[in-house]
């Protein structure tokens, strides 16, 4: 997901494949105290 970079409101982007089984978090690097983009991606086999 690195591969992504900044992303401002309302703009998306596409990652590359995820082909590991495993899950992923994310979070706001520039804003660390902002909860709200907090998540995780789950990748299953």
């Amino acid at each position: 997901m690195n591969q992504v970079g900044h992303l401002e409101p309302g703009q998306s982007r596409e990652t590359g494949n995820f082909v590991t089984a495993r899950t992923c978090t994310y979070h706001d690097h520039i804003d660390a105290l902002n909860q709200s983009p907090l998540g995780s991606i789950v990748i299953v086999e």
